[in-house]
């Protein structure tokens, strides 16, 4: 028996969002603490050699899981309507998913406009980059956390509304 295309659409939200937040609070609570006491020591190498496998390896995975939940909140959101015999959706759940797919595609835009730049310096090489690894470093941790409150915010949202 195969589930309805509404229950589906919850069912792809609360995974993918979940999988989503909770990749994020993973770093939050784990690497970024670690890039952290990497700059606090003065690393500079060693900050920017880890940071040059960990980046592209974080990004391959969380670029498309952003695109992915957000498709997912969209669906949600469209097809939210059917969730009850009257065709009323929960109090605020199209609002829930499409805010939420809203905030999955703006932790992508986030990432790309406001922290471009700290990433390709922590990428980089020579003199110059160690001089300013350490500060670039803090700020991005601290610009990482923007995207996990967007994110764990926005999956939080979507299971209240629609669990109650």
């Amino acid at each position: 028996m195969a589930l309805p295309a509404h229950s589906t659409a919850l069912f792809l939200a609360l995974c993918l969002g979940g999988i989503h937040a909770g990749s994020f609070a993973f770093v939050s609570a784990v690497s970024t603490r670690a890039l952290g006491i990497l700059a606090s020591s003065k690393e500079a190498a060693t900050l920017r050699a880890f940071f040059r496998v960990w980046w592209p390896a974080g990004r391959d995975w969380m670029a498309p899981l952003s695109i992915s939940a957000a498709a997912a909140y969209a669906w949600l959101a469209v097809s939210a309507p059917a969730m009850t015999a009257g065709g009323v959706p929960p109090p605020g759940g199209q609002a829930a998913a499409a805010c939420a797919a809203v905030a999955a595609l703006a932790i992508v835009v986030w990432t790309v406009a406001i922290m471009g730049e700290d990433i390709a310096s922590l990428r980089g090489t020579g003199a110059a980059a160690d001089d300013r690894v350490a500060a670039t470093a803090h700020r991005f941790c601290s610009l990482h956390h923007v995207r996990t409150v967007l994110s764990v915010g926005s999956f939080v949202g979507v299971l209240w509304t629609f669990s109650s």
